[in-house]
């Protein structure tokens, strides 16, 4: 039963020694930056939930977070994840006899490499409930990438007597009595607010204006995305906007051969026999005939058959070795950046990626703090040269920031911020090669000492078919 319990104002409650009787409970604690970042999370949710009271983390001594009390949601928002997420808030509301939804959605060029940025409160506590998981991610089906989320703070009110909340130990995890109707009634909350800022279809005669000289390379592809959203969300016609008003940004565009410059510091192994898989090895330098096909394989004629290759997979364990090199013979692998670049995370994502510092740095990633909740990144790989900073960041929170077993062990952070790299910084499937890019390709591989055909992640990057077993299957022996 719920009831009203005496605390003055001005009560505090403090705790201390909190392992004095639980000493094995500590050694399981994780890294200083770790813990933070679990602490910063949990405090978000609280202030997220009430931002009407006044939350202050401090840390030796040293203020972390200091939130005032706010006027409403969408100032907290702002104050944990910047005005420009706040100036694009879609107000959604849902009224029913047992069940009330308010909050906020955010517009599908705002997604994310993880589901962390669902915001979910039932009742004024934080709640994970697969039902309403599911209406969210069906509200923006079609809108979003592949394994892309969106970002949702929802609060829900519903009578206690539908739901349990004593399905989990932490009481994160529910149960509604009636799952099927929460799903409807938040799918068509958030189906509602979605329409309310629909995109209208693209008119691709009449691009989107582009302020001259402030955009380029892929950092300018999220302007255009953002610039498109404001614009047919707004109701503009672009078919009367004026051609010569139009803009074209100026977009880089640097060839994969770039990637394999002779003139690099890679030293030149001898060629040499590998007795791994069939298909690799130095009957690679008398490779015939070479093509991509569906833009994702090469086909490669070399004596005594042909291989099937996969264009990431190979570039990418290609990578994977010249990063692993250059870190065991202690080479830099960043480039100074010119104009530095400044990230804003949410407070758990801050706080991980700070405690990553010494590990990104080793990989030439050179980052500082920067205020509040604010990296700045100085340097940056130059394999990674044509990669998005802000999502490259994004996809190794995606893989990292809750996945603990890695942040245990240096050899295994490295290994996985390497595979990171380097599956980022290749070519991607679907992605069209010329003749050029491909011969540099297979020319990078026959080059280096490959000892294993699987990329970082497992898949094979070569598959062989000898010329006896084409012909036997076509019938010729």
């Amino acid at each position: 039963k719920v009831r009203e319990k005496g605390a003055p104002e001005g009560t505090q409650v403090e705790v201390r020694d909190l392992f004095f009787n639980m000493p094995v409970r500590k050694k399981f604690l994780k890294a200083i930056p770790t813990e933070m970042a679990h602490i910063a999370e949990v405090l978000t949710r609280f202030a997220l939930c009430y931002p009407s009271i006044h939350f202050t983390l401090t840390h030796n001594n040293r203020v972390v977070f200091n939130l005032p009390q706010v006027r409403d949601t969408a100032e907290r928002i702002a104050t944990f994840f910047g005005e420009e997420m706040r100036n694009h808030l879609i107000p959604v509301l849902h009224r029913e006899e047992l069940f009330t939804l308010t909050g906020f959605i955010v517009p599908p060029f705002f997604d994310k490499a993880n589901a962390r940025m669902m915001y979910i409160f039932l009742n004024g506590r934080y709640i994970k409930d697969n039902a309403i998981f599911r209406a969210i991610n069906e509200s923006y089906h079609g809108k979003l990438m592949h394994k892309r989320y969106p970002i949702v703070f929802l609060f829900l009110q519903v009578k206690p007597s539908e739901v349990d909340v004593n399905v989990h130990p932490t009481k994160i995890e529910v149960r509604f009595r009636n799952s099927s109707f929460i799903y409807s009634s938040v799918l068509t909350a958030l189906k509602e607010g979605l329409n309310k800022s629909e995109v209208k279809p693209v008119n691709f005669k009449n691009p989107v204006s582009i302020p001259e000289g402030k955009v380029s390379g892929a950092a300018g592809l999220d302007y255009i995305r953002k610039s498109l959203w404001e614009q047919y969300s707004s109701g503009k016609d672009t078919d009367k906007i004026p051609a010569s008003e139009i803009i074209k940004p100026e977009m880089e565009f640097t060839p994969l051969s770039a990637s394999f410059d002779t003139g690099s510091s890679a030293p030149n192994f001898q060629h040499s026999e590998l007795e791994t898989l069939p298909g690799i090895g130095n009957q690679y330098r008398e490779h015939g005939a070479y093509f991509q096909v569906h833009n994702t394989f090469i086909i490669e004629e070399i004596n005594g058959g042909l291989n099937i290759i996969d264009q990431h997979a190979l570039h990418e364990i290609i990578l994977y070795h010249e990063i692993e090199r250059s870190l065991q013979k202690a080479e830099k692998l960043s480039q100074r950046l010119l104009i530095p670049e400044l990230v804003e995370l949410g407070p758990k994502d801050f706080f991980c990626v700070i405690s990553l510092k010494e590990y990104l740095e080793l990989l030439g990633i050179e980052l500082e703090e920067f205020g509040h909740q604010t990296i700045v990144i100085r340097s940056f790989p130059q394999i990674l040269k044509n990669i998005n900073i802000r999502e490259f960041i994004e996809s190794l929170l995606a893989e990292l920031g809750d996945n603990e077993e890695y942040l245990k062990d240096k050899e295994k952070i490295l290994n996985k911020l390497m595979s990171i790299m380097a599956c980022k910084g290749a070519v991607k499937a679907g992605q069209k090669l010329e003749l050029e890019e491909i011969k540099a390709l297979l020319e990078k591989r026959n080059t280096m000492k490959l000892y294993t055909n699987n990329c970082p992640h497992g898949r094979p990057t070569t598959l062989f078919f000898s010329l006896n077993e084409l012909q036997k299957q076509f019938k010729r022996k």
